[in-house]
């Protein structure tokens, strides 16, 4: 048992050397495979199979062959996808992306994605190499021309504006109304408008339908026609103030030529602002005072009215009205002829006037307004200031008288008041005088 012990021995001593040579050629060799898939990589010779991007296929391709085909492919993929569709009516037309102006970031994105493949370390290449082999995921976006999108509205917009014909009035065979003439109203698409609508979807969707809204665009009277078929029933006119002049024009061509048919009634703020938001309450609030006073002098009903909160320079005190987002001017037209709102700014001033038919007012319609108690501001109120030297004061807000105020409308017939309407019982707050006192 022992010699044969000893015999394995010996025969284990004299292999030893070529079992560790054997060890050794093998990791050599495994070694050296390693290094060479290791180098395809380095070396940017082929991805592996199932290499791909967003789906698209990359496998056998080298890192430069693969970034340009997935940058062509994805770019065509998202471009070929944009589409703009606008429609009016039964009239459709269909833009691209070029129309559009359309671009990606595709170049960018995978330009980045592609970086530790094609410049990175052996390590960074070798982990971009295997991600890719799972399927690695960029997302991609889209920018679009905002100038060529408005053009394309716009260009949209006016393909359906028809000018409204204006009209031309007449009293009847029997000359107790007054008949419309040739009038017919316009239409219009509101490009700005339309303009929103497209930019706000395509910042969603690369795949954009808007229907455009068709504006009615009303005929007015001239100003010949009115003169020569209808009376002047009132004409108003208040001082403008320089900084509101701009902003008083604006809201004052959006009034004028208003047509008020015979029972019909305006509501001014709708007319003035729609639905958007009072932007100019002071600008608006001076039109709905100088339009009161005269739809008042026309004999118009009125069906709603609210005092400014403090009374204005511009008109009398109890005849003034005003307009803002919780307060409106509403008036019906109690006659049997339409009444026609001419409206503008000139020489400084609001000018209001409003026509109507023969026999619109019976008599001359004034206007008067009493004070019937006058109300005295609370004491002054003091505030401490720091920012001001000890015991010095700045008034930061003047003391005002509050009033109640009845206003009347009077008609009067050959000399004679013949009739006096109270209008309104109106309250106008007293303001309290504050100082700000150095402390």
């Amino acid at each position: 048992m022992m010699a044969r012990v000893a015999e394995w021995g010996r025969h284990l001593a004299e292999n030893a050397f070529d079992l560790l040579f054997t060890l050794a050629m093998m990791t050599a060799i495994l070694a050296i495979g390693l290094y060479t898939a290791q180098s395809d990589v380095v070396g940017g010779a082929v991805l592996l199979e199932r290499s791909s991007i967003n789906g698209v296929d990359l496998s056998g391709m080298d890192a430069d062959r693969a970034l340009a085909h997935i940058i062509r492919a994805e770019e065509e993929r998202l471009l070929d996808g944009v589409s703009l569709t606008l429609e009016a009516g039964e009239h459709r037309e269909t833009y691209g992306a070029a129309d559009l102006g359309a671009v990606t970031d595709a170049a960018e994105v995978f330009t980045a994605a592609m970086e530790p493949l094609r410049k990175g370390g052996v390590t960074g290449r070798t982990a971009a190499y295997y991600r890719l082999r799972d399927g690695l995921t960029c997302p991609v976006t889209i920018a679009y021309d905002s100038a060529r999108a408005e053009e394309i509205c716009r260009n949209f917009a006016e393909q359906f504006y028809l000018a409204p014909r204006d009209a031309s009035i007449r009293l009847s065979a029997a000359g107790d109304s007054l008949e419309y003439v040739d009038a017919q109203d316009g239409r219009r698409v509101d490009s700005v408008k339309l303009f929103s609508q497209v930019w706000a979807k395509l910042r969603e969707s690369g795949v954009v339908r808007v229907a455009a809204d068709m504006e009615v665009v009303p005929a007015q009277v001239s100003m010949q026609a009115l003169r020569e078929n209808t009376v002047s029933l009132a004409d108003e006119d208040t001082a403008l103030e320089p900084q509101d002049e701009a902003a008083a024009r604006e809201l004052l061509e959006r009034l004028n030529g208003l047509a008020i048919p015979a029972g019909g009634e305006m509501r001014l703020r709708e007319t003035l602002f729609g639905e958007e938001e009072v932007t100019q309450p002071a600008a608006a609030s001076q039109i709905a005072t100088t339009l009161y006073r005269a739809l008042l002098l026309s004999g118009s009903e009125i069906v709603e009215r609210h005092p400014c909160d403090i009374p204005p320079d511009y008109a009398l005190i109890g005849l003034d009205a005003a307009l803002d987002q919780r307060r409106n001017l509403r008036m019906r037209n109690r006659s049997h002829h339409p009444l026609y709102i001419i409206a503008g700014a000139r020489d400084g001033a609001i000018s209001v006037e409003v026509y109507g038919g023969l026999g619109s007012v019976d008599g001359t319609v004034g206007l008067r307004s009493v004070i019937v108690e006058t109300i005295q501001p609370p004491p002054p109120q003091f505030i401490d200031d720091r920012t001001l030297a000890p015991g010095e004061l700045k008034m930061v807000t003047p003391a005002r008288e509050g009033y109640r105020v009845s206003s009347y409308r009077e008609t009067v017939r050959d000399g004679e008041i013949v009739s006096s309407e109270l209008l309104s019982m109106d309250d106008y707050a007293p303001v309290q005088e504050i100082f700000h006192k150095g402390s």
